[in-house]
């Protein structure tokens, strides 16, 4: 005597004497019996299974023909269900065979995501860092200004931004860091006249960056790309050196090509703020301040 799984109880079975039924075939013809075709089990005794939690059910059970099968189904808790039973025999075999494959398969599928390799947490530092300030529409006046600009961050505004890779994994490295950003303060505390957005969570900026990357000697090595929010907590999961910002990689090229992962900020961020008016030719001149990205890359 075998019991099903899922707990359904133990199988009793039963002989009825089974009804011969004629098939119509879609040209509508009428198909030999079922007694007729070879290798039928028509002529088999039916059997009948009744299953249960275990107990003698109470309920109202029902029947459910399948495959020569009447099956009758009841629960002790009340709970009736459309469950195709097989009976004994080699149509259970069969079914518990059938089991066995799928919850094999499932395992075997699920082995790659139980051995991930774990996500490389990479940081990139920028000197001669400078952000630009749109601080003027004319045109005319932009990079006109030789000298060094100085302008405040404003909300609505919007900067372009632009340094020096120097490291890569604490390894020395050439490359820029270049991004736009959307200025808009967010603060659970923002009053009337602070120039801040009252929301519930806390971002400065909108951004998105390319981390054009070469090694010392100048050889392109790869560009990853990220995208989001400047500003505030880092999100959950981020590397613990990260401490603000909830940026995504978006992708890559080069040695990055399909590179995904969460990127954020750690140490001093601190641009110089300068007007568009200043001319860029004159950065590393004028000079800038720093910034570390803190990459958390994920095996393509």
């Amino acid at each position: 005597m075998s019991e099903l799984p899922l707990d359904l109880g133990i199988i009793r079975q039963y002989k009825s004497a089974p009804p011969l039924r004629r098939a119509v075939s879609s040209q509508g013809s009428a198909s030999p019996p079922e007694a007729e075709r070879p290798g039928s089990r028509a002529n088999e005794p039916r059997r009948k299974a009744t299953l249960t939690s275990g107990q003698t059910p109470d309920e109202e059970a029902f029947e459910h023909p399948f495959y020569g099968y009447d099956v009758e189904l009841a629960f002790g808790d009340g709970f009736h269900s459309d469950f195709p039973a097989f009976g004994l025999g080699g149509h259970m075999n069969r079914w518990i065979n059938m089991t066995h494959l799928i919850v094999f398969s499932v395992v075997i599928c699920g082995f790659p995501c139980l051995a991930q390799t774990p996500p490389t947490n990479l940081q990139v530092d920028v000197h001669n860092y400078v952000l630009y300030n749109y601080d003027t529409f004319d045109t005319s006046q932009f990079g006109t200004n030789s000298t060094a600009t100085s302008v405040p961050m404003k909300t609505y505004n919007y900067h372009i931004s632009v340094g020096d890779i120097v490291a890569v994994g604490g390894k020395r490295a050439k490359g820029t860091l270049l991004c736009t950003h959307t200025m808009f303060v967010l603060s659970p505390t923002a009053i009337v006249g602070s120039m801040k957005a009252i929301a519930d969570t806390s971002r400065a900026m909108m951004d998105d960056c390319s981390l054009e990357i070469l090694t010392d000697g100048g050889v392109p090595v790869g560009t990853i790309f990220i995208h989001g929010l400047f500003g505030g907590a880092p999100p959950p999961g981020a590397p613990g050196s990260s401490a603000r910002s909830n940026l995504i990689i978006t992708g890559g090229t080069g040695a990055f090509l399909g590179a995904r992962g969460q990127a954020g900020q750690t140490g001093p961020w601190t641009p110089r703020l300068a007007s568009v008016t200043e001319d860029p030719a004159n950065r590393r001149v004028n000079g800038g301040g720093t910034e570390s990205i803190v990459l958390q890359l994920f095996p393509r």
